[in-house]
């Protein structure tokens, strides 16, 4: 596609060629090809750049994830073990789990931006603190004690990871995005605990 989009959805909506790739695990170079294959859907500016549909790719992430729920080196990621079953029964009870799922695509996205970036932008850790804070309301709705929270959150955290897992960037670049991707994490913990500190 030629289309252009427009300077508010390339900041909202529109992903860089990096970007993409960070979200989908894969090099820049397997999603150029998969676009000029016609495979993944993006748009160039005028300049030539690919830019990608940032809902298309998460959901395409969230499909491969059902996908390798058959795999028994991959169980479900939306399906919990016996262990986390009380924390996830809570969160069904309250009628949260859209909600938070809803809010998981929203950090998703925060941490696609933040690595996508070289400095380190206040904006998105204050963003993901907030997001914290929020999970904390909805889990504290919830019955939740603060460690069920938190146990709750390191799950999704597990499957975040995916991000990063199949990232084949040079050892140096590799750990300097994931000293980037647990900037965020940390400040979605500790807006959470906080959270749960300011309701005491």
């Amino acid at each position: 596609m030629t289309a252009q989009p427009t300077q508010r959805s390339q900041s909202d909506r529109w992903l860089s060629l990096g970007e993409a790739s960070a979200v989908l695990g894969v090099h820049r170079s397997t999603l150029r090809r998969w676009a000029d294959e016609g495979r993944i859907a993006c748009q160039r500016t005028v300049g030539g750049h690919r830019r990608f549909d940032r809902a298309l790719l998460l959901r395409s992430v969230a499909e491969r994830g059902e996908a390798a729920a058959g795999s028994t080196h991959h169980p479900d990621p939306t399906q919990p073990s016996r262990t986390e079953a009380e924390w996830h029964g809570r969160l069904q009870d309250a009628g949260q789990v859209e909600q938070l799922r809803a809010m998981g695509q929203r950090l998703s996205g925060i941490v696609v931006q933040y690595l996508g970036r070289d400095d380190a932008d206040l904006r998105l850790l204050a963003e993901a603190r907030a997001l914290g804070r929020d999970y904390a309301v909805r889990s504290r709705s919830a019955g939740m004690s603060v460690a069920q929270a938190v146990e709750a959150f390191l799950f999704y955290r597990a499957n975040l990871v995916r991000l990063l897992s199949h990232d084949p960037a040079p050892a140096a670049d590799g750990l300097a995005r994931y000293e980037r991707f647990d900037s965020v994490v940390s400040a979605v913990l500790v807006g959470l605990v906080r959270g749960y500190a300011d309701a005491a």
